[in-house]
């Protein structure tokens, strides 16, 4: 994880310990157990121009602001002379929207609630103050902060660790201040009675939900034969709290292409982006030991990839949908037109390879006159993470009020695989496929990405990621007959389920737990 710390503290401005600070935030993070994943870069008497380089050079995880600031005036930078040059929300707004692998914004100077909200719609979590803060106490909070990340604790969790330093050093406080406003300590024992100075906020950001997207579908469904004795609606509710949580702020955009027949098939507009693929060392050797087995080496080394913005299928493709293209003219094989064990014109198509899968895509190219195509692997998992670094991208855990997967244990050969992740607990197995769209979407408008079906990408099969192409391109090897898989299914217990689960399959193999959704590069020219 690197950390980009940016400090100012211009000629006219009361001096600050900002040297202080950063050698605390070095000698912790160096200290700490998870010291060799940190890399701590400082950058001192920073101009706009200094602060828009470094974010281009070092392209960091978290940003680290320490200096003073004026509210709505903004965060208080250096011009060429050394003097006060303030940054305002919104020229922060038009920096950070550009950095979306940016994980965490820390805004460690007085009055910075301001400029926490206005940046908080594209980074996952940004630290603010409310109001003026004491310098020891700026100090207290990062350096519990960090020494939380340092031992692996979540963001969250780090927040808590940083607030609980202010109380837990109040007694050593001199009565320096960022702005030199005298604070008074005279019962300040607890949170509760802790001046408002001295309260950092932590905001995360959000989903703007479009309820024509998402409520659509659960009252369709709520009244379909199949599912009508569960109550979608008050599912969706129920969980939404949760689904929220650290959210991208988005509306999905959606395009329908006419197939005929009265079959539409719905693309959603991915923007372009950054993301961190796989998995960390860390995690792999926490789900070797819980699990028993190796395989999740596959998922590493966790790299940074490019991906260009495209359209990605808004559900798996259904089997009414590949009914209408499998009468299409053929390309270059036969098509069954109704290959899926499970029937049912809303159910996904299973029982199709990835030679068929390929077929479908280059049938409907030629009817419309786009490049429809299976997406690459780097593609699928950034569309389901959109924008999450958790294990699904509803949170760090699922159930099966979520997702279509095993909820009850798997005694399998000598081992029994869990049905439940994490503390969750057990839940349903329906032994079989669900009808698209009857489970929260996520950020991008997307759904189904966790259980249901497996789903074929371009890519070939390679043991890890060691030399994977950045660019989100698919990876191919003229040698291989294996294709990756990604998303789990109705047959695999959750923790098969993750964004970051790869596995393969021969290419012209059909299972009633494998489909695919597609992909296109650019709508059609008008």
């Amino acid at each position: 994880m690197k950390i980009l710390f940016l400090s100012s503290n211009p000629l006219s401005t009361s001096q600050l310990s900002l040297e202080e600070e950063a050698e605390e935030i070095e000698e912790g993070l160096k200290r700490s157990k998870l010291a060799d994943k940190f890399k701590f870069i400082q950058r001192w008497a920073v101009r706009p121009r200094d602060l828009r380089r470094a974010l281009l050079e070092e392209n960091p995880d978290i940003v680290h602001f320490s200096g003073h600031g004026k509210g709505s005036a903004g965060l208080v930078l250096v011009d060429k002379a050394g003097q006060p040059k303030p940054a305002t929300g919104e020229a922060l707004v038009g920096l950070f929207i550009q950095f979306p692998c940016i994980k965490c914004v820390l805004l460690n100077a007085c009055y910075t609630e301001v400029q926490a909200q206005a940046i908080v719609q594209h980074v996952d979590y940004v630290i603010g103050m409310k109001n003026t803060i004491l310098d020891d106490a700026a100090i207290s909070f990062t350096t519990g902060f960090y020494d939380g990340l340092g031992y692996g604790r979540n963001i969250e969790d780090a927040f808590e660790l940083g607030c609980n330093a202010i109380l837990w050093e109040l007694s050593s406080f001199s009565n320096k201040t960022r702005q030199m406003i005298p604070v008074d300590f005279t019962n300040t024992e607890n949170k509760s009675t802790l001046p408002e100075n001295l309260k950092p906020i932590l905001l995360k950001k959000l989903v703007n939900f479009n309820p024509h997207i998402s409520f659509s579908n659960e009252v369709k469904m709520a009244n379909s034969p199949q599912t009508s004795s569960k109550n979608y609606i008050q599912l969706y509710r129920d969980r939404i709290q949760n689904y929220l949580s650290g959210r991208i702020t988005k509306e999905a955009e959606v395009f329908s292409e006419d197939l005929g027949k009265g079959v539409t098939l719905e693309m959603v507009s991915i923007p372009g982006g950054e993301f961190l693929m796989g998995t960390d060392d860390e995690e792999i050797a926490r789900l070797c030991k819980i699990h028993d087995i190796e395989w999740f080496h596959c998922e590493r080394p966790q790299h940074k990839v490019n991906i260009p913005s495209f359209l990605m299928g808004r559900y798996p493709v259904t089997q009414s949908q590949w009914q209408v293209v499998a009468s299409m003219n053929k390309v270059s094989r036969d098509l069954e037109p109704k290959p899926s064990h499970f029937q049912d014109d809303n159910l996904p198509v299973e029982k199709v390879c990835w030679n068929d899968a390929v077929e479908f895509c280059a049938r409907l190219s030629n009817r419309t006159g786009l490049d429809y195509r299976l997406p690459s692997e780097a593609e699928w998992e950034y569309t389901c993470r959109a924008g999450t670094n958790t294990p699904f991208y509803f949170g760090a855990t699922i159930t099966t009020n979520l997702a279509n997967y095993r909820g009850s244990d798997w005694d399998y050969g000598d081992k029994v695989y869990s049905g439940n992740f994490a503390k969750e607990p057990k839940g349903e197995y329906r032994k079989e496929t669900t009808e698209v769209g009857i489970f929260p979407p996520n950020a991008f408008g997307l759904y189904d990405m966790h259980g249901n079906l497996w789903e074929w990408c371009a890519d070939d099969w390679h043991k890890n990621y060691d030399g994977a192409p950045h660019d989100g391109s698919a990876w191919s090897l003229k040698t291989s007959n294996h294709k990756i898989i990604r998303g789990g299914s109705w047959l695999n217990e959750p923790h098969v389920c993750r964004s970051a689960v790869r596995f393969s399959f021969p290419r012209d193999l059909r299972s009633n737990n494998i489909g695919f959704r597609i992909a296109c590069v650019a709508l059609r020219a008008t």
